[in-house]
């Protein structure tokens, strides 16, 4: 009875994400392509999962890969049936992204596993801790306005015409099982909607 209870609990969780995802879809303009987490590569200096969906699906190098809650990353290696996609936790990931409230534009970078950095700030730029970084969609991957992450920590040094501004990301890529890819933003544009919430 108790395996059955479990069983029956893990169908109610998924079948919620499911319906979830599928609200998204409906609502936005973007093409969609839902997809299923198999695998995950979670070490200190590679942060990759693997998906159930590849190039016969339409998947190409360098799509968007979200949840409903925010950013996850993008493909890096698509293949027939399967894809690897790059999360934005990775050392090498690099997205075009903004500060919400001030207009802010840097590039977000993998930093550590729960970590990113926004990066090539000025010093003069306006970003204060708890400021949501969203996307910028300049590079027409991921949508205009998606959130990334908050902010948590802005240093500036005396000297350094920079800051460094360590971001949180909104997605746990520990507890992905569904993600979308993006095959095309349709120019999709969040920035009238308030930030989605944390997963």
């Amino acid at each position: 009875l108790r395996a059955q209870l479990g069983a029956l609990t893990e169908l109610k969780l998924e079948n919620q994400r499911l319906n979830d995802l599928l609200g998204f879809k409906k609502q936005t303009r973007m093409d969609l392509l839902a997809a299923k987490v198999i695998g995950k590569d979670l070490l200190p200096e590679h942060n990759t999962i693997s998906i159930n969906r590849g190039t016969v699906h339409g998947v190409k190098e360098y799509m968007a890969a979200i949840t409903i809650g925010g950013v996850v990353g993008y493909v890096i290696q698509p293949q027939a049936l399967t894809s690897q996609i790059l999360l934005l936790t990775d050392r090498y990931a690099s997205i075009d992204a903004l500060v919400q409230r001030s207009r802010a534009r840097g590039i977000v970078e993998g930093h550590s596993q729960k970590n990113c950095r926004l990066n090539y700030l000025q010093r003069e730029d306006d970003v204060k801790v708890g400021d949501f970084i969203v996307t910028s969609g300049l590079d027409d991957i991921f949508p205009k306005g998606f959130t990334v992450g908050t902010v948590t920590q802005v240093e500036k040094s005396q000297y350094d015409i920079s800051q460094h501004v360590e971001i949180k990301p909104v997605v746990n890529p520990f507890t992905l099982e569904e993600i979308f890819i993006v095959l095309k933003t349709n120019q999709e544009d969040f920035s009238l909607d308030s930030p989605p919430a944390e997963n």
